[in-house]
């Protein structure tokens, strides 16, 4: 049995547990710190949006199996910004729900730079597709999501030095992060903002639970 459990230890050296920390690592390793948290529960929350459109950031989340009492409900034509520190590496983890499914694309997460965009994450073709794109590149995995469900995102970010640069887009499935990645990026500027924007009309998206994590985050969203 000693021998057995050696081998498996051998070969299988790193397990990751659900709290995002990993058997085999080094026991001073621990997942990334957030640095920016919004979960709409007051009005310090609330502050650090800036709406545009019809948008309820003290939406009842009752019944929507989100993480607060309260949430931001972004209608058709509108969306959320918050304004954060300039940086070249970001990973928001946040969550969403959808009433309805969109045959185009909707913009759950979007990264900017002075008012332009760097880089998005989009659902598409009615849901049944995630796609990350810095503008340029486009790279789709196809992962069917259902209307009225709660799911987990994030959103990894870094600036490269030429055509080296990471997008990520992502969704938790209960077990691991599944989605698109672009990793020859041409993108080269910081970050100062995010945005989350609406779907079409008639379709409510909801959000909530954003963190900022200076790196990328790959443990489960759940724990933090």
């Amino acid at each position: 049995m000693i021998r057995y459990i050696l081998t498996l230890f051998l070969l299988f050296p790193y397990i990751a547990r659900a709290d995002g920390n990993v058997i085999g690592w080094p026991s001073s390793y621990t997942p990334p710190t957030a640095i920016f948290t919004s979960l709409f529960e007051t009005s310090g929350d609330r502050s650090q949006w800036t709406p545009y459109g019809t948008v309820d950031l003290a939406y009842s989340s009752s019944g929507l199996s989100m993480q607060g009492s309260y949430v931001a409900e972004v209608s058709n034509g509108s969306d959320i910004t918050a304004s954060i520190s300039s940086t070249q590496e970001i990973c928001i983890v946040f969550q969403a729900r959808f009433t309805g499914s969109k045959s185009g694309s909707v913009y759950v997460i979007q990264v900017n730079n002075s008012g332009t965009t760097m880089a998005d994450g989009e659902i598409t073709t009615s849901n049944t597709y995630l796609r990350a794109t810095d503008l340029t590149v486009f790279q789709s995995t196809a992962d069917s999501l259902s209307v009225n469900t709660t799911y987990w995102f994030k959103f990894y970010y870094k600036a490269g030095t030429g055509s080296d640069g990471i997008v990520t887009f992502k969704y938790w499935n209960g077990s691991s992060w599944v989605g698109p990645s672009i990793t020859n990026s041409a993108r080269t500027q910081n970050i100062n903002a995010i945005k989350s924007l609406g779907s079409d009309a008639g379709i409510y998206v909801y959000y909530d639970s954003y963190r900022q994590y200076a790196t990328d985050y790959t443990g489960d969203p759940g724990a933090q």
